[in-house]
């Protein structure tokens, strides 16, 4: 392991861990690496050579995620996932997370899904995420949007004024159906696996989050 090495005034390049010709007295040192907590401490030299084993330990933070819905209320139970791993509902506390970039997704029925990217880097994190109550949206029409048939059998086409970015297929609590992620207009949606029912589109573009009421029936 190529750390570097500071005793008093003197400093070794990377890798280096000899330091020769060292005069009697207590010198401060420090380690440290890329990656790991760096390493503080005091030795002393006294008429013999001294050989100091130094420990570095793997850097690790915490990431915090603070859940709300739109009107600023916090949202219990919902559940996170962080690169890959997702914690019981209502934790929202990840530990011992090594440094890097990970992708997180939030949910919970009744609410649209949020996904997003974070990186941790020397320091913990706190994440605020918020979710939309779709018992809440008022207006699930956009005319923006041309969505049609609706009600559909089959295929649903999504057109917009704008190069659609992802379409996702939600039920009424919140759970994600479908997903597709695209960078055209219009979109076909494929439904004809989707049970009979009131679902919500929720379709991305440059400008944001859309949501579109459908119904399939069959």
């Amino acid at each position: 392991m190529d750390a570097v090495i500071t005793l008093g005034e003197h400093v070794n390049d990377a890798g280096e861990y000899l330091f020769a010709d060292i005069r009697n007295g207590v010198y401060e040192y420090i380690v440290q690496k890329d990656g790991f907590f760096s390493e503080i401490d005091t030795l002393e030299v006294f008429g013999n050579d001294v050989d100091k084993t130094v420990i570095l330990e793997l850097e690790r933070y915490s990431v915090t995620f603070q859940v709300f819905d739109e009107a600023g209320n916090e949202i219990e139970g919902a559940t996170v996932e962080l690169g890959g791993i997702a914690n019981d509902p209502g934790n929202y506390v990840f530990e011992n997370i090594f440094p890097g970039i990970y992708q997180f997704l939030v949910s919970k029925d009744g609410y649209t899904s949020t996904e997003g990217e974070l990186t941790v880097d020397n320091d913990d994190v706190v994440q605020t995420v918020e979710l939309e109550n779709l018992i809440s949206v008022s207006n699930l029409s956009n005319p923006a949007f041309h969505v049609y048939p609706n009600p559909a059998r089959s295929v649903v086409y999504i057109d917009s004024e704008e190069i659609i970015k992802e379409i996702k297929l939600l039920n009424l609590s919140g759970q994600l159906m479908q997903r597709i992620i695209t960078d055209e207009r219009p979109v076909v949606l494929n439904v004809s696996d989707v049970r009979t029912g009131v679902y919500i589109l929720d379709v991305k573009t440059d400008s944001g989050p859309n949501l579109i009421k459908i119904q399939i029936i069959k």
